[in-house]
């Protein structure tokens, strides 16, 4: 839930560790939930999982984002230090903000072929809800998904490749590539990684609980990682 440096652990041992010393976000108030929740600067903070093992084909990222504004090429979460060097037997997915638009990217194994889609941009200064599903298994347009506060986002401009390979067991790198570069600056609450591409009625569920609600979500796949709501 973010809510200390102790509370950060979720299933199968997967962690959040903060950037080094002065590239660490900082816990802080007025969280999605009135509680504690990081803040990253948008200039040097940053924060990773350890290694995701993802489900071979799936994966979902859930959590409440407040951006504090966007410029050109701003990560948000990408597999391992660059998703374009995924190896020859993985694949790897990347969200990022180009300033206008949200971009979202999934590649296959080494490189190869790549599908790519646009979608809008959440507001900044105020909480979003966001959930980013991949599922390499579907056809075209539902392998890759947003969500914002539980409402599906129109993709444009889509590329779909053919996508071959499973995701890679990797860190998950979070606000920033590779820890070096293209930081974004937002508070981030309630980060959830699961192994599995959630159905839409489960993202809505997730939203419309963690809304109204405290305690643990009835939760219908199993996350991997960073989850306590």
């Amino acid at each position: 839930q973010l809510d200390s440096s102790t509370a950060d652990t979720g299933a199968a041992g997967v962690a959040l560790t903060l950037g080094a010393s002065t590239a660490a976000p900082s816990y802080v108030g007025g969280g999605s939930d009135s509680t504690t929740c990081l803040s990253f600067d948008g200039s040097n903070d940053y924060a990773y999982s350890g290694s995701v093992a993802w489900a071979s084909n799936a994966a979902t990222i859930t959590g409440w984002l407040k951006p504090t504004s966007f410029a050109s090429t701003q990560v948000w979460f990408e597999t391992g230090a660059n998703y374009n060097t995924a190896t020859t037997t993985g694949a790897g997915f990347l969200v990022y903000s180009d300033g206008s638009n949200l971009q979202v990217g999934m590649v296959s194994s080494g490189g190869v072929t790549y599908d790519s889609a646009t979608f809008p941009l959440p507001s900044t200064g105020v909480w979003t809800h966001v959930a980013f599903v991949f599922d390499r298994s579907a056809s075209t347009t539902g392998r890759m998904k947003v969500y914002y506060n539980g409402a599906a986002q129109t993709a444009s401009s889509p590329t779909w490749q053919t996508n071959t390979g499973n995701f890679q067991t990797l860190d998950l790198y979070v606000m920033c590539r590779a820890a070096f570069s293209f930081f974004q600056g937002t508070l981030l609450d309630d980060l959830a990684l699961w192994n599995s591409a959630l159905s839409s009625g489960q993202v809505s569920a997730q939203y419309n609980y963690s809304v109204v609600a405290t305690g643990p979500v009835a939760r219908r796949r199993r996350p991997i990682g960073l989850y306590t709501r």
